[in-house]
């Protein structure tokens, strides 16, 4: 198991609890603000990386019954996971402006 380490976790990393906003003291550079711990506990280290990808499935915000909707085929593909790739993403569409 000290493959897989157990460290402090969100447990829910997903959009709608991750903000981006500029900081004003660097110019030009963006920081990421993640909100709502109430799900935050001890966990393997790589959970919320994974859970990270499989949010990319969920609609959290579906009218409908039972309030959200589930897309497995919006599963980020290999090239998708890249970490440059998911930081832009994110930027592109979760702006707060000072």
């Amino acid at each position: 198991m000290d493959r897989f380490p157990v460290r402090f976790c969100h447990n829910d990393v997903q959009e709608n609890n991750l903000l981006l906003y500029k900081d004003p003291s660097k110019r030009g550079w963006y920081r990421i603000l993640t909100i709502d711990y109430e799900y935050s506990s001890y966990n393997f280290r790589c959970f919320d990386v994974g859970n990270f990808f499989n949010e990319w499935t969920y609609d959290n915000v579906y009218p409908h019954s039972p309030g959200f909707a589930y897309y497995p085929d919006a599963y980020p593909s290999r090239e998708a996971q890249v970490i440059g790739s998911v930081i832009l993403i994110y930027f592109r569409f979760f702006i707060v402006d000072e």
